[in-house]
C-alpha cells in the first residue's frame, strides 16, 4: 500500500467517478484503475463497486474511507511541519560564486527552485575571482573552478564538468579565415577567459604543453567574452556548457581547433569540513542534490560527497 493508492481511492469515492478522479489527480484512467486494483489486492477486500451512476463504496470501502483520509491528512501535516522546520533550519543561505563564471540562466533557476521549496529562505550572494581563498567562515556553499589542495578543509562534489574551447562567430571566420594549426592563431584577434588554473597568454594544447599568444582582451566574465565573440571581434578561449549556449541573441558560434586547443574543467561545490556533518548542512546538501537532479538535470551532477 502506498499514498498514491490511498489518494486514488479517496478521489474516486469523493468524486463519484473514475473520469472525475483522473482529472482531479492528473493521471490516466489505466493508471488510476491500476492503483485501485493494487490497493484492493493488498487489503484483500473489494472497496468500491461500479454502477450506472458511477462508483460507490462497498461496506468495506465505506469503513476504510475515513481512515484513508486520516492517513493522507497526517501525511500532509507531516510535510508542512517538515517544510517549516527546514525553513527554520536554513534561514539565510550564503553562497560564494566565481566572478563572471556562471551563465545568467543559472541564478534564476537556483532562486526559483529554492523559493518554491523554501519560500521564507533568504539568499545572499558574493562574487570573487578566488572563491576558495576569499570565502569566509560564514559561507554556506562555495562554488569554484579552482583545483582543491589536498589539505583544503572542505568536502566537495562536482556540480558540472565542461570544456574550455575556442569559439568564434562564423562571420568572423568567413572574414578572417579559419585557423588550421595553433600557430595560425597569431594572425587573429584573441579573447581569453582569465579564470583560474592557467596563464591567459599561454593556451593549453590537447596533446600537452602550451602555446604562447597575445590576447587583445582578458576577462573573468564569460558572458562578456561570449558577447565580444558574437560581435565578430575575435576568437575566444572560454568555458562552454549547455547552460551557456544561446545566452547571446543571434549567436552563431563555431568551435575552432577542437582537437588541438582546450582543456576540461570542473565547477565544484565546497562545504567547510567543520560544518559538513551538521543537520543544517545535511539539509542544505540534500536540497542541492535535488536541484542538480531536477532543475539542473542537464548538468552532470557527479556527486563526490
Amino acid at each position: 500500500m502506498d499514498l498514491r493508492q490511498l489518494e486514488a481511492l479517496v478521489a474516486t469515492l469523493e468524486e463519484g467517478s473514475i473520469s472525475a478522479a483522473c482529472e482531479r489527480l492528473g493521471v490516466s484512467a489505466p493508471t488510476l484503475r491500476g492503483r485501485l486494483d493494487r490497493l484492493e489486492e493488498d487489503l484483500g477486500v473489494t472497496l468500491l463497486r461500479r454502477t450506472y451512476r458511477g462508483v460507490d463504496p462497498t461496506e468495506a470501502g465505506a469503513r476504510f474511507l475515513p481512515r484513508a483520509k486520516g492517513l493522507l491528512l497526517d501525511m500532509e501535516t507531516l510535510r508542512r511541519d517538515t517544510r517549516r522546520q527546514d525553513q527554520e533550519t536554513l534561514g539565510e543561505l550564503f553562497i560564494v560564486l566565481p566572478a563572471g563564471g556562471l551563465p545568467p540562466i543559472a541564478a534564476p533557476i537556483l532562486l526559483r527552485q529554492l523559493r518554491m521549496s523554501h519560500p521564507g529562505l533568504c539568499l545572499r550572494f558574493s562574487s570573487t575571482r578566488w572563491p576558495l581563498r576569499d570565502a569566509g567562515p560564514d559561507a554556506d556553499l562555495v562554488l569554484t573552478f579552482e583545483e582543491l589542495p589536498e589539505d583544503a578543509p572542505f568536502r566537495t562534489f562536482a556540480l558540472t564538468r565542461f570544456s574550455i574551447v575556442l569559439l568564434a562567430s562564423r562571420c568572423y571566420l568567413d572574414e578572417r579565415g579559419r585557423p588550421e594549426t595553433p600557430e595560425d592563431l597569431h594572425g587573429h584577434d584573441l579573447l581569453c577567459w582569465d579564470g583560474v588554473g592557467g596563464d591567459g597568454t599561454r593556451w593549453p594544447l590537447r596533446a600537452g604543453g602550451r602555446i604562447e599568444v597575445q590576447p587583445i582582451v582578458l576577462s573573468t566574465d564569460v558572458l562578456n567574452l561570449r558577447t565580444l565573440a558574437a560581435a565578430v571581434l575575435g576568437i575566444a578561449l572560454i568555458p562552454d556548457a549547455p547552460l551557456a549556449r544561446g545566452t547571446i541573441p543571434g549567436e552563431d558560434f563555431e568551435v575552432v581547433l577542437p582537437e588541438q586547443i582546450g582543456r576540461e574543467g570542473v565547477l565544484r561545490v565546497l562545504v567547510r569540513e567543520e560544518v559538513a556533518s551538521s543537520a543544517r548542512t545535511a539539509l542544505l546538501l540534500a536540497r542541492l542534490r535535488e536541484l542538480v537532479r531536477g532543475a539542473f538535470g542537464l548538468l552532470d551532477g557527479d556527486l563526490l560527497l
